[in-house]
């Protein structure tokens, strides 16, 4: 079981995306950060707005993320304002075996 409450088996991936809102990225951070590949993996997380950015990044930076770039739209949902919405681009660094060893117990 992870931080999050939630059971699983630890996957390495290439490329993870995810684009919820900020409350699921913020709740599934120790889960989808372990999913990325370090060095190697890409991580995509969108589906918040300019204001929501810098607590959606504390959180992935303390379970390791590097963020390397962010891609912004403007843009709104049906009768909803119109905001900035950014994407996040990150990396997962090298961690060491007992990093590692807490996540999977």
């Amino acid at each position: 079981t992870d931080p999050s409450g939630i059971y699983f088996k630890p996957q390495r991936y290439d490329v993870v995306v995810a684009n919820m809102l900020p409350g699921a990225l913020l709740k599934l951070a120790p889960a989808i950060a372990m999913g990325v590949k370090p060095r190697l993996g890409t991580l995509g997380l969108s589906g918040m707005r300019r204001d929501q950015v810098e607590q959606v990044k504390k959180a992935y930076e303390s379970h390791g993320i590097e963020f390397v770039g962010e891609r912004v739209m403007v843009g709104s949902a049906p009768g909803a304002p119109e905001a900035e919405y950014v994407c996040l681009v990150g990396k997962l660094k090298e961690r060491s075996p007992e990093e590692l060893q807490a996540y999977t117990d």
